[in-house]
C-alpha cells in the first residue's frame, strides 16, 4: 500500500523541436472520441471534478492509444477537489475489464482539477492521492484536464508543452498526460506528449 507521505517530483515534458520527437520515450494519442468525451466530462462537471476511465492499448514502446474514454456516473462524494467511486459501481466496472476484449484493454483514468472563478496559466500537477490510486490501480497513464473560466480567445490547439488546450463556451480547458511510478521512497510523476488530431480539434472550434 503506497502512504500519502511520499513526495512526487515531477518531470515535464522538455519543448522539443519536431526532429527531436522521436526521443521521447511515450506519446499518448486520443482518438476524436476519448477527446470529445474528455471535454464533454469536464465542461458538464464545471466546478466539479470529472473521473473517468481510459481504454486503448499500446503500439511498440513509444505509443499509447486511448479508443474510449467513459465517464464515472456514480460517485459517492463529488466536490471541487475530489471525486469518489461508489464500491458497488467500481466493482460492476472490474468484472467488465476481466472479460473486455483487447480493444477495450484499461489504460487508466482521467479527472479534470477545476478553478472556480478564473483560469490561471499553469502546469497542473497530480496529487499525492491522485499518484496514490494511479499506482493502486495499476494504470499506464493519467489524463489531467485542468479547466476554469475563459479570459479572450482561446482557438484548440496542441501546444509545444506537450499539452492540448482550447475553449467551450466561458470554459478554458487544457489537457495533460502523465505516467507514474515509484522510485525508492518518492513517486515519479513523468509528463508524456498528448496528441490528437486535426480533424478532433476543428470539431470544437466554433463555425465564423
Amino acid at each position: 500500500m503506497w502512504l500519502f507521505s511520499k513526495q512526487i517530483f515531477y518531470i515535464p515534458h522538455n519543448r522539443r523541436t519536431k526532429g527531436e520527437v522521436s526521443a521521447v520515450s511515450l506519446i499518448v494519442h486520443l482518438s476524436k472520441e476519448s477527446f470529445f468525451s474528455i471535454v464533454l466530462a469536464a465542461i458538464e462537471a464545471g466546478k466539479y471534478e470529472c473521473c473517468g476511465i481510459l481504454y486503448g492499448r499500446k503500439r511498440g514502446e513509444r505509443r499509447i492509444d486511448v479508443d474510449f474514454a467513459c465517464a464515472l456516473q456514480m460517485p459517492v462524494t463529488r466536490t471541487s477537489g475530489c471525486f469518489y467511486e461508489s464500491p458497488p459501481a467500481d466493482a460492476r466496472i472490474s468484472a467488465l475489464q476481466e472479460c473486455a476484449p483487447r480493444a477495450y484493454r484499461y489504460l487508466g483514468n482521467f479527472h479534470s482539477h477545476p478553478k472556480w472563478f478564473k483560469y490561471e496559466a499553469h502546469t497542473p500537477k497530480l496529487s499525492r492521492s491522485d499518484a496514490k490510486n494511479i499506482l493502486e490501480n495499476k494504470a499506464r497513464i493519467e489524463i489531467l484536464v485542468d479547466i476554469g473560466q475563459a479570459r479572450g480567445g482561446c482557438p484548440w490547439q496542441m501546444r509545444q508543452s506537450g499539452s492540448i488546450a482550447g475553449r467551450v463556451a466561458n470554459w478554458r480547458l487544457v489537457m495533460y498526460a502523465y505516467r507514474v511510478f515509484p522510485y525508492h521512497d518518492v513517486f515519479i510523476s513523468e509528463q508524456l506528449p498528448l496528441r490528437v488530431s486535426r480533424s478532433a480539434l476543428a470539431m470544437l472550434r466554433r463555425p465564423k
